[in-house]
């Protein structure tokens, strides 16, 4: 498969994994066509269409976070401080401290527990994998899904870490970052593209950045979303399966303005109607399936905001075929609009943490053929470093609550062996 900004890949991926399928050698000229990013499929790669009845599958999941490290934070912050124990000093809100031994030993004099502490960071709650009971390590967070990802036809996710053994922290508490090796991890699994747009590419700046896009690019595995440049930020990936095509795009409208690429700045794509609504319309015309990932909405709230249901409608109004949205690390509706999928949040698919307010997840496998698409289908998954498919009541606990969140917007459910189907509405069902 080539990767290669907009990229166009016309070997299928016959249920196996993404390093079976070799990339073939391109000539001097689509060398140069791929470093200008304007490389184009000739008739003569296309493979042949499908049989009416055949369906290409793509799986889809939520954030991707390989980062095991448990950091003790470097600013605690106590709520029980107040004039019984502090005369004089009343306090309304939680009181700041650095996480030093004497901040520690003042704290433990006043009769408090460390443990009544409010971490700052997702990853300061993190229980390393390898000190949990019966796991070594974290090399192979994917394994417990590898039926669902390696009988895909694509899989497509949102990496949530900077891939890289360089660089240096931002000054926040909640940053990530993971080995190159993940990259390959992801390929293996039959990944074919991640969007990078969201919140926590410059986690280890610019070096670290830079160090993924590389990584990712070398394991074969398509970047969107993000890029060295506003124009390669907004740079889809194309890709051939079964002789349907599919054009990936991605983008963010989350944190600093120092995230966002500009004509000369490295950065992520900015999730705006301005931008999306033409690159949209744009790639409608070069492909079958348009696939939108969106890094927006509120953390820990499956409810989009009215706003983002309106963009959203706005986006598939475009041109756009499915809309992915991230970001919430919770799973939120489905709705099915003009024909046409909106996921508003796939929640966590790999992400260490110790919030008692994420739980379980799910993953959707969608099946697309030549006159649309046909279906999509719920696969309840849990755990946070290894996730591994749901059975039994927990998966019917999350079933439960997707068909809840997504009852405002008409949403038909049918049982599945694995999990649910939404196929009422759907232009090829």
């Amino acid at each position: 498969m080539r990767h290669s900004g907009t990229l166009t890949t016309s070997a299928r991926r016959p249920r196996r994994s993404a390093h079976a399928a070799r990339q073939r050698n391109p000539s001097p000229g689509e060398q140069a066509a791929r470093r200008s990013g304007t490389a184009k499929a000739s008739a003569s790669n296309r493979t042949p269409g499908p049989r009416p009845t055949a369906t290409t599958t793509l799986v889809a999941v939520g954030d991707l976070q390989f980062d095991t490290t448990t950091r003790w934070p470097r600013i605690f912050f106590y709520e029980g401080l107040t004039a019984t124990c502090v005369p004089g000093w009343r306090v309304s809100a939680p009181a700041p401290f650095l996480n030093d031994a004497e901040g520690q030993r003042w704290i433990r004099r006043r009769g408090a527990s460390l443990g009544s502490i409010q971490a700052t960071a997702h990853v300061t709650q993190c229980i390393p994998v390898d000190a949990q009971p019966g796991h070594n390590g974290n090399a192979a967070p994917l394994t417990g899904l590898r039926r669902y990802l390696r009988n895909a036809d694509v899989v497509f996710g949102n990496l949530e870490c900077p891939l890289s053994a360089r660089g240096r922290p931002i000054p926040n508490d909640n940053y990530f970052r993971a080995a190159p090796e993940y990259a390959r991890h992801l390929a293996g699994h039959n990944f074919a593209a991640v969007s990078f747009a969201n919140n926590h590419v410059m986690d280890y700046g610019e070096l670290a950045f830079a160090d993924t896009l590389a990584a990712l690019r070398a394991a074969g595995v398509g970047v969107v979303g993000a890029g060295e440049d506003y124009a390669a930020a907004r740079r889809p990936v194309i890709l051939e399966a079964d002789g349907l095509s599919f054009g990936f795009l991605g983008y963010s409208m989350i944190g600093g303005q120092f995230l966002f690429a500009g004509p000369a700045e490295s950065g992520v794509a900015p999730l705006n109607e301005l931008v999306v609504l033409r690159d949209v319309r744009r790639l409608r015309r070069r492909v079958d399936y348009v696939i939108v990932s969106a890094h927006w909405g509120r953390e820990n709230l499956p409810a989009p905001t009215a706003e983002q249901v309106a963009l959203a409608h706005r986006i598939i109004d475009a041109g756009a075929d499915v809309l992915l949205g991230h970001h919430s690390h919770v799973p939120g509706p489905i709705e099915v609009y003009r024909s046409r999928l909106i996921c508003y949040s796939l929640g966590n698919c790999v992400f260490g943490h110790g919030h008692s307010y994420w739980g379980d997840n799910m993953i959707v496998r969608l099946a697309f053929r030549r006159r649309g698409l046909d279906h999509l289908e719920v696969l309840p998954i849990g755990g946070t470093f290894r996730p591994a498919p749901l059975r039994g009541k927990r998966a019917g606990a999350l079933l439960t609550a997707v068909r809840t969140a997504s009852k405002p917007f008409g949403t038909d459910f049918e049982p599945s062996s694995h999990g649910a189907v939404v196929r009422r509405g759907l232009r090829g069902a």
